[in-house]
């Protein structure tokens, strides 16, 4: 018998200044990187700023792309907020089919 196993990897990355000018100015860039998988969730902090996103994407999927995975959806959001306020968000859906085998349980 086989079943689905569902794969939900979600970047988020955000770039930006805040009281900019200021002596209490800050500045970020940020990428993380929220695995779902059978209903846990792990969050990874990665290298690199928001330019490195789409690397980071191309090497999650690889990776996952070893492992069986198949990307069933990539769909990519980027918006510019006044105040120099950059975001972008990579959500993605991988599935792989498992082969189940037969249990003596339900006999």
């Amino acid at each position: 018998m086989m079943h689905f196993e569902y794969l939900n990897l979600k970047f988020t990355g955000s770039k930006g200044c805040l009281d900019e000018g200021s002596s209490e100015e800050m500045f970020w860039n940020q990428v993380r990187l929220i695995i779902t998988q059978n209903g846990v969730t792990t969050v990874k902090n990665l290298a690199g700023g928001i330019e490195r996103i789409e690397e980071h994407l191309n090497n999650q999927l690889a990776h996952y792309t070893e492992q069986g995975w198949e990307t069933l959806s990539v769909k990519k959001d980027e918006e510019e907020k006044p105040s120099h306020y950059l975001s972008n968000t990579i959500h993605c859906i991988l599935k792989r089919s498992v082969k189940l085998e037969p249990s003596n349980h339900f006999m």
